[in-house]
């Protein structure tokens, strides 16, 4: 009798899991596309982040409902499962769900999201089996292996990462030789959020900055050129609507008006309503420019604070531009 039941069991646990698994996709799908809109909050293009994360919510919604409609016509309506209660498959839902979220955390460095790829979404899905087997588990062995199974789950997240800044950065990195490592950094601009793209050329390197409320053409640049780079020949700007001969939001390079050397090292430059700052330290010349309303900057703080970027803090420039598949985030 015994053994007929455990074979009924694992016949009804060999149905129940590819179920649950398929509807902890459609969830862990909703969880991400949620979190990109979020992400998408920024200082820059509030409006279109607020209308992003209305559709993402939406989406989740959607998802999580669908989700729940397999969940119980698969395990109530098709299954073999002698004994099926609604609330384990909210049970499911809910703790496979706080799990995505620790998971997807932990392999995003740095508080940014890019795209994710395929490995991520097969390890954002591996909690909801799980957590349906802790729900469903009625004795204490069973519970043990699967609460193990979980913590190696957990513990795969941030050696996966690693892996993935490693391979993205190094990609990258063979694919642009023309670029000096030396010019991959960044400085800390108090009030203002950056933008993840890295634009390359001649200049160097150049990143974005944002603060709440600029308008398309509005924010700073963060230029790092080689050394030798004459500091009054280009100030970087941002192109407004009315700009012509360049899209708006792009990056644009003028003539400064005013050049001014302000000490050793130093210049403080000027373009219409662009200020700019210009520092040569360490084998670099760090530009920055700025056109903010209601935003007056300490430039030369801001310069000084130059640090290069490591894989962590460079990975989330490059998604799109690596050249490679996206593995994880």
């Amino acid at each position: 009798m015994q053994e007929g039941q455990a074979g009924s069991s694992a016949t009804a646990l060999r149905f129940a899991l590819p179920v649950v698994w398929a509807a902890g996709v459609l969830s862990a799908l909703g969880a991400e596309i949620t979190g990109l809109a979020i992400a998408d909050l920024g200082p820059s293009g509030r409006t279109w982040g607020l209308a992003h994360l209305g559709i993402a919510l939406g989406v989740w919604v959607l998802c999580n409902a669908a989700a729940l409609g397999l969940l119980h016509y698969g395990l109530f309506r098709l299954s073999p499962l002698p004994q099926y209660s609604a609330r384990t498959s909210i049970r499911t839902l809910l703790l496979g769900s706080g799990c995505v979220i620790a998971l997807s955390n932990a392999v995003t460095p740095g508080g940014a999201r890019p795209a994710f790829g395929s490995l991520t979404m097969l390890l954002l899905t591996v909690p909801y089996p799980l957590a349906y087997l802790l729900i469903e588990a009625r004795r204490r062995g069973p519970m043990i292996v699967t609460a193990a199974t979980a913590l190696v789950v957990a513990g795969t997240a941030v050696p996966l990462r690693d892996a993935q800044e490693r391979l993205v950065v190094r990609s990258w990195l063979s694919s642009h030789p023309g670029v000096d490592r030396a010019l991959l950094a960044t400085v800390d601009w108090p009030g203002a959020a950056p933008e993840l793209h890295l634009a390359t050329g001649p200049f160097g390197a150049r990143t974005t900055v944002r603060y709440l409320g600029d308008d398309i053409g509005q924010g700073g640049v963060v230029t790092v050129s080689p050394p030798a780079t004459d500091p009054c020949a280009t100030l970087a700007e941002l192109a407004s609507h009315d700009r012509p001969g360049a899209p708006a939001g792009s990056i644009v390079g003028a003539r400064p008006e005013r050049c001014v050397r302000t000490g050793a090292r130093s210049w403080a430059l000027a373009h219409g309503a662009w200020s700019g700052y210009a520092l040569r330290r360490d084998g670099v010349l760090v530009t920055l420019s700025v056109n903010s309303p209601g935003h007056r900057p300490d430039l030369a703080a801001v310069a000084r604070t130059l640090h290069p970027v490591d894989d962590a803090g460079l990975w989330p420039y490059l998604q799109g531009d690596s050249g490679v598949p996206l593995l994880l985030k």
